[in-house]
């Protein structure tokens, strides 16, 4: 698998940030732990067919988009549709649930913004799956809701979209049963078990990688 090689340089978010103030201060903390979740990314194929679910405001993005060289490359996630004005409390990661849901939108379509291939998407990934027709793309990156009956009932939607050869990857999937996400690993686990899919990556950053099984 061919290395996941240096970024070119990141687009300037000054417009944005102006206008978001606080979606500079939820920014910052998030680009070390973005250049750990890099290796994943050596399991997906390149100059594919893509999709990231859960973007939130898009940083990550630029890292797939980037590192993938996508022939197309869906952003997915529901924003304002699912938590409305702002988003809910996460802590830092969304300024304690004081940031727009508004603002995330508007940074994606910033970040993405020079990607022609790129596509931003404002639903929620039951929805998007449902307008794809079977065996579309060649990967999927998942990082929604982080609850198990969702996380399950999207990688069962999601997973006849793929190419027989298709990977499904994502992210804060933690096997240790006190972790917050331990949920992302006991649906990852339990969909694979039961859908004909192996786990082909658990690593240290929370990061998974699975792929149908070979008989």
């Amino acid at each position: 698998m061919p290395d996941a090689e240096a970024l070119h340089e990141q687009i300037d978010m000054a417009p944005v940030y102006e206008k978001y103030p606080i979606l500079k201060i939820v920014d910052e903390p998030m680009d070390h732990r973005f250049h750990r979740r890099r290796s994943i990314l050596n399991f997906v194929p390149r100059w594919g067919v893509g999709a990231e679910v859960g973007v939130f405001a898009g940083a990550f993005s630029e890292f797939l988009l980037q590192i993938t060289k996508p022939k197309k490359f869906f952003a997915i996630d529901p924003w304002w549709v699912a938590f409305g004005e702002r988003f809910p409390n996460w802590g830092e990661y969304s300024a304690n649930g004081t940031l727009e849901t508004r603002a995330g939108y508007e940074a994606a379509l910033h970040r993405t913004k020079r990607f022609p291939q790129a596509e931003v998407v404002v639903a929620k990934a039951l929805d998007w799956a449902a307008t794809l027709e079977p065996e579309t793309l060649d990967w999927v990156y998942l990082d929604s809701t982080h609850q198990y009956e969702p996380t399950y009932a999207e990688l069962t939607a999601l997973a006849p979209k793929l190419k027989r050869d298709g990977i499904l990857l994502g992210d804060d999937c933690w096997a240790n049963r006190k972790a917050r996400h331990y949920t992302v690993f006991r649906a990852v686990r339990d969909f694979c078990r039961e859908s004909g899919f192996e786990i082909i990556q658990l690593d240290m950053a929370g990061q998974w990688a699975a792929r149908r099984t070979i008989d």
